[in-house]
């Protein structure tokens, strides 16, 4: 049998014995107790969805060696925690995203269009670019409450998306009926 040649049309790996120790420092060790057993991409709502091969299992593994790599996996992950939930070693894999996620914003690998919705949560306080003064459009005429914690049991927070989406707006809009007929004392953000 012969060896296969030496680059078998595949990239050589470089490690990166720095990012390691950064990952390894930002984390303070979480990523080490992974022994690759798959519940955490076996969970994640995104590996059912996802079209291409998505492997938190896999990413974890490569920053367990050192291998950065470009990737948009870690900029998917919705933080939902479920693997964090299921991992039978305990590893708080959220933290190790959110880690890897600081190191590719220090050396400025961010998948394009993340600088403009940062920049917007910065600006217009949510990451569609829409005018705070809109926040509370969806709730006109229900003669909905700003939120005061003296007379309101609930803040109603409804997030950036059903406060500026039409269709999730209906959604909002019978949560806050819902929540009238319940008699429940409720506010919203203003």
């Amino acid at each position: 049998m012969g060896e296969a040649p030496e680059d078998a049309g595949r990239a050589p790996i470089e490690l990166d014995e720095a990012a390691a120790e950064r990952l390894l420092e930002l984390t303070s060790g979480e990523a080490a107790p992974c022994f690759q057993c798959g519940v955490c991409t076996a969970v994640c709502p995104w590996s059912r969805v996802h079209h291409e091969p998505f492997s938190i299992r896999g990413l974890i593994r490569k920053l367990q060696l050192g291998i950065l790599e470009e990737d948009e996996l870690p900029w998917l992950c919705t933080d939902c925690r479920q693997c964090e939930a299921y991992c039978p070693r305990g590893v708080h894999v959220p933290a190790v995203i959110r880690a890897l996620r600081q190191m590719l914003w220090e050396r400025r690998e961010v998948l394009p269009g993340l600088p403009s919705v940062l920049w917007s949560l910065v600006w217009n306080g949510n990451p569609l670019s829409q005018p705070p003064s809109q926040r509370a459009a969806w709730a006109e005429g229900l003669e909905l409450e700003a939120f005061d914690a003296g007379r309101h049991e609930v803040l109603l927070f409804i997030g950036c998306t059903s406060s500026y989406d039409r269709r999730a707006q209906r959604v909002a809009r019978a949560l806050a009926r819902v929540l009238r007929a319940g008699g429940v004392p409720f506010g919203i953000l203003g």
